[in-house]
């Protein structure tokens, strides 16, 4: 499973989306993916990062981290983000691995980016 999206690709990497529906366990997709590009209502997805991982007491945090910046020539309000998987197989397939709701949403105005960050942990 891949995650390292580079710039501007959506169909993985972190990404985020227009709609603020309650998450639900049978969810598939963002409710509203913001697309890539400069035109009205798209942002501009950077490369996903990855911070080295870290081991504190048998926690082992990955931090994954993606900009993303609005040149549309107007205000975006992000209401909703997530993580988008690439599988390689027989097939190439892409799946929403994370869709989470913002507590408030969030506002890009047009020139201004803002940083995308998840931080996965796992227990030993």
């Amino acid at each position: 499973m891949d995650i390292a999206a580079p710039a501007g690709t959506v169909t993985y990497g972190l990404v985020v989306g227009t709609d603020n529906t309650v998450e639900s366990f049978m969810d598939y997709k963002m409710g509203s993916l913001i697309s890539h590009g400069v035109g009205l209502g798209n942002l501009q997805y950077g490369l996903v990062q990855f911070i080295f991982p870290v081991n504190v007491a048998g926690t082992v945090s990955l931090i994954v981290t993606r900009i993303i910046s609005n040149g549309s020539g107007a205000p975006i309000t992000v209401k909703e983000a997530g993580i988008y998987c690439k599988q390689y197989g027989i097939a190439t397939y892409y799946f929403c691995l994370v869709r989470d709701v913002l507590g408030a949403p969030v506002t890009i105005n047009d020139g201004d980016s803002k940083l995308i960050e998840y931080i996965l942990q796992t227990v030993n």
